[in-house]
């Protein structure tokens, strides 16, 4: 839209995971559709894998869940995506709440 302005918040992150894959078990995540900040734009919908998920949280990036809102390159943020520990092994999880295995709070695709 012509004379609008991305709003700051917009900028303060660098992965916005708008839909997930799990599993046959459904405890972890397979991949999940997100959209990659590149410099001070936005990427078009790609597809990370769990371990690359990981490795972005690793080399603390910030990832939220969310969607896009209807201006392009602004989204609507529901949780941010954090490292937990599920017994031996990571969890990806979205806001304050445990569980067993990734948790994430996205629809499916």
């Amino acid at each position: 839209m012509r004379g609008y302005r991305v709003p700051k918040v917009s900028r303060t992150f660098d992965v916005v995971i708008v839909a997930a894959r799990y599993v046959k078990s459904g405890k972890q995540l397979a991949c999940g559709q997100a959209f990659v900040r590149r410099g001070p734009i936005w990427g078009d919908l790609r597809l990370l894998d769990r371990n690359d998920l990981i490795r972005r949280l690793e080399e603390r990036q910030t990832v939220v869940t969310g969607r896009p809102a209807e201006i392009p390159g602004e989204f609507v943020v529901f949780n941010h995506v954090r490292l937990g520990r599920d017994n031996d092994t990571l969890a990806l999880l979205a806001g304050e709440k445990q569980s067993t295995g990734d948790s994430l709070g996205l629809p499916l695709f």
